[in-house]
């Protein structure tokens, strides 16, 4: 699995006009920011800036210059509802979570949906049709789409439609506070690499010396090929949250090895944010770490700028570095530090191939298996052992090559990494010495680019081409004996652990289920679910359900907890206004409001909820983020009795349905 690393050069051409522009500021509702740029997502980076509405929906929002409204968005999820302006210069600008349009466009958006009979419309306009000028309101804030709370989330794209960095323009944020570094780690890249004589990332902690300068105590023993990587977060005057960077620049020995800065990216890009933020340290709960160097085997950022690339090619010895963190107002803050780089020194020792068919049930509950991206990482607890254990993998077909174990023991386990490639498809991993033997009942395969792979266990199965993974890897399939606790709904396979699990897929693995005890009239109620492990939560995985093979399908892009579940419980309506035979009269305005709670599978927007009166279908408004159906009735109401039909599915195929009737009062 050997790796060349390398830093890159790649200059990002940022337009001459930047700065100049004389954009208003997109609302009224404050100058708080509470995300900047670039900051990290999952498998993509913030666009824009997060503008802070207090919790609050419907302050004003602005053309910040000239232009002319392109396209027109309406979802219950993404960016909810949204514009896209452009601008006389070229520019778009986006208003995403929007409560509602300026009037006029409010009536378009309501035209094209009862064209459309839908909710949702993704909607491009005619050129200069739809004019408007510097400072009229276009709109207003709100909390539509998939969010966490009110906020305007604003974009600005260069003509190509690519996101820039909207504070390279001529709007200011005050900001007098430096960045503050946490730690920072030193990452092996290969399976034979040791920090300080260890065989996994290890983190150190940072002395503040004062606001500006920190650093690393003790030199940092280094063999073999390795990264750094820095936690860091910005601070902004008179606001609580914690915001990302403007840029990094490491050196070593004075020598500039890698530097970035968050100014622009292609959309295409968001795969790659885990080249630079370490796609392990978050799933092992360290934290959001940034990567100071580059991988040959994944497309380069084009906002890296130029390095040396010569990390890895440091003599032995001792070396110094200096990492130079900033944000957009150049608040700046250094980290010093030394690396030793010394012989290649490992502890290597030889792992048996057995094809054992004899079960045994001394399990090795405690130990632990994770893919890195220098290699395979299986730990196993000191309790019970004398010495350093054997290792033995058990396979029915045998495998490739001989398998060597890079070793290294800590206070309470031993701990090995292996090249993967060198395995074949095992079935356990035998753990023993003269006093003690354990099976680490695993299923796994190894896995090379360019090579599709396929691996079952019982009735669960795992595939994936040969572009899943950026580099060899070991694909696992483990059957957990402790049932995670479920509120609501039934576990009826499972649960499985599938990994990898610490590097980032590049594209989806398909995971099949087979369950031939399922009544075929309750097949909708069931869905395959992962674990959040981090809060114990369920959370619904979209499920294809194949009637010849009995087998339930969904896709995943990283390693976690799977089960088979059955959910037979409906959506719950709460909070239905008007109430049924409620009295209306047309001096109002009446709207229907109400709201849906399903702790499970949960609500799949607004095609979940069918609303019919007098048996006409309506196209209402679903907020997923206050879970809660709007539709203005005034115009639907006849004189008279009007009925009313509300049908509520979930996820999982489980119907509510409420039934009555109001009477309008035209008078």
């Amino acid at each position: 699995m050997k790796k060349i690393f390398y830093f890159i050069v790649i200059s990002i051409l940022v337009s001459t006009e930047l700065g100049n522009e004389t954009y208003l500021w997109p609302t009224d509702a404050s100058k708080t920011i509470t995300t900047v740029f670039g900051d990290v997502r999952p498998r993509r980076y913030h666009a824009g800036l997060d503008i802070r509405t207090y919790g609050r929906s419907g302050d004003d929002l602005y053309a910040i210059e000239d232009g002319y409204i392109e396209r027109i968005r309406v979802s219950s999820s993404g960016y909810g509802k949204a514009l896209y302006l452009r601008l006389n210069d070229g520019r778009i600008v986006v208003y995403a979570h929007m409560s509602k349009f300026s009037p006029k466009l409010n009536e378009l958006a309501k035209q094209f949906q009862e064209k459309e009979q839908s909710y949702s419309i993704n909607q491009i306009l005619d050129p200069n049709k739809y004019l408007v000028k510097k400072g009229d309101i276009i709109g207003y804030t709100g909390d539509t789409g998939s969010i966490s709370g009110p906020h305007l989330h604003f974009e600005i794209r260069d003509k190509s439609n690519r996101p820039i960095n909207p504070l390279l323009t001529n709007y200011n944020i005050k900001d007098t506070q430096f960045p503050e570094a946490k730690e920072i780690s030193i990452i092996p890249l290969e399976e034979m690499s040791r920090i300080n004589n260890q065989i996994q990332p290890i983190t150190f902690e940072l002395k503040k010396i004062n606001t500006q300068n920190y650093k690393v105590e003790n030199p940092i023993n280094v063999s073999g090929p390795f990264g750094i990587a820095v936690k860091i977060i910005d601070r902004i005057d008179g606001q609580p949250f914690r915001f990302g960077l403007f840029g990094l620049d490491l050196f070593i020995d004075g020598i500039k090895q890698y530097s970035i800065k968050y100014e622009n990216f292609d959309f295409d890009e968001g795969e790659l944010v885990y080249t630079e933020r370490d796609y392990a340290l978050i799933q092992s709960g360290e934290g959001k770490f940034y990567r100071l160097f580059t991988d040959q085997n994944r497309k380069k950022l084009s906002f890296h700028e130029e390095g040396n690339n010569n990390l890895n090619n440091l003599s032995n010895g001792k070396h110094g570095f200096k990492i130079s963190a900033f944000d957009y107002n150049q608040n700046s803050i250094t980290i010093r530090g030394e690396i030793i780089i010394n012989e290649f020194q490992s502890s290597t020792i030889l792992a048996k191939s057995t094809t054992n068919k004899t079960a045994f049930n001394n399990k090795c509950l405690d130990c632990e298996i994770h893919q890195y991206e220098h290699g395979t990482f299986l730990s196993v607890p000191k309790i019970g052992f004398s010495k350093s254990p054997q290792i033995s993998f058990n396979s029915a077909r045998g495998h490739k090559n001989k398998i060597y174990l890079h070793t290294f023991e800590n206070t309470d386990n031993y701990n090995f990494v292996f090249n993967s490639t060198d395995l074949n498809w095992i079935n356990g991993i035998i753990i023993e010495s003269e006093n003690i033997k354990l099976n680490y009942l695993i299923h796994g395969i190894s896995t090379i680019p360019g090579t599709p792979f396929d691996l079952d266990f019982e009735n669960i199965r795992v595939n994936g081409s040969g572009d899943t993974f950026y580099d060899s890897s070991f694909v696992w399939i483990r059957k957990l004996d402790s049932i995670p606790k479920l509120k609501k709904g039934e576990i009826i396979e499972g649960p499985w652990e599938i990994g990898p699990d610490f590097i980032p897929y590049r594209n989806q693995i398909e995971i099949e289920i087979i369950s031939s005890q399922i009544d075929e009239k309750l097949i909708e109620q069931h869905s395959i679910y992962y674990l959040n492990e981090k809060n114990g939560a369920w959370y619904f995985m979209p499920t294809t359900y194949s009637k010849d093979n009995k087998s339930f399908n969904t896709s995943a892009l990283s390693g976690e907890v799977f089960a088979l579940i059955k959910e037979n419980n409906p959506p719950v309506l709460s909070g239905l206004k008007p109430k049924i035979g409620k009295k209306l009269n047309s001096k109002s305005l009446n709207y229907l409001t109400f709201n849906i709670k399903d702790d499970l599978s949960g609500i799949d927007g607004e095609n979940d909820v069918l609303i019919k009166i007098n048996d006409k279908k309506i196209i209402h408004e679903y907020n997923s983020y206050r879970k809660e159906v709007k539709y203005l009735l005034n115009e639907n109401l006849i004189n008279g009795r009007n009925y009313v039909n509300i049908t509520l599915k979930d996820r999982a195929g489980n119907l509510r349905e409420l039934n009555g009737h109001w009477i309008f009062d035209l008078n």
